[in-house]
């Protein structure tokens, strides 16, 4: 008896060992590495560049009936699309130092005598043609078909063009690039109180996300 009960002792024992050391199933194992997300680019360039760039330059000594235009290349140098939209500074009127002429009597006139038209050449073919945006001094943009919109300097101070292109298109590409042009002149029948004066206007250019 004794016997046969050790025996039944000892498989117990044994059945434990196998039950809490040998346990085994099936398995499989799978990894995803590496996630990871990266931001795209805006990146306004004017004349290939991010420094500040003068537009009208070298415009000194002109008289009534002057005109003339000038532009710089405008570009999406980043790799997303992005709205373009600009916006104008104030304008600084600088009179002549009174002495330095008969009729320089410190007083700015020039930007109430003198007119600007600035437009976008869409198609950046150095012509005012079908497509181009003229913009008008109440902040609105105009089709080509309206033409130049034509006003004071004055008229022009602190407003903003939001947006001007909807989508302007990332870099590479032809059409990520537009010209900007600022069309210039002075009444014909201007009198002498803008003799010596001179005046100043600033324009600042935005790329934002599209939403």
């Amino acid at each position: 008896m004794k016997k046969i009960l050790g025996l039944a002792i000892a498989a117990m024992l044994i059945m434990a060992t196998v039950g809490f050391g040998t346990w085994s199933y099936f398995s499989d194992q799978e990894s995803s590495d590496d996630n990871q997300i990266t931001a795209g680019t805006l990146d306004m360039k004017i004349n290939n560049a991010d420094d500040p760039y003068t537009i009208l330059t070298g415009l000194t000594n002109k008289g009534p009936g002057d005109t003339g235009s000038n532009y710089a290349p405008l570009k999406n140098a980043g790799s997303l699309p992005g709205k373009f939209s600009l916006a104008t500074g104030a304008v600084t009127n600088t009179g002549a130092v009174v002495g330095t002429g008969e009729f320089a009597d410190g007083v700015g006139n020039l930007g109430a005598e003198s007119e600007i038209a600035p437009w976008i050449d869409v198609n950046a073919n150095s012509t005012f043609d079908t497509g181009d945006l003229p913009l008008k001094s109440d902040q609105t943009v105009k089709a080509f078909g309206d033409g130049l919109q034509w006003d004071s300097w004055n008229d022009f101070a602190s407003k903003t063009w939001d947006p001007v292109i909807a989508s302007l298109a990332a870099h590479p590409g032809p059409d990520n690039i537009v010209n900007f042009y600022i069309n210039w002149r002075i009444i014909g029948d201007v009198g002498n109180n803008i003799q010596g004066d001179s005046v100043k206007l600033s324009f600042t250019f935005y790329l934002d996300q599209i939403h």
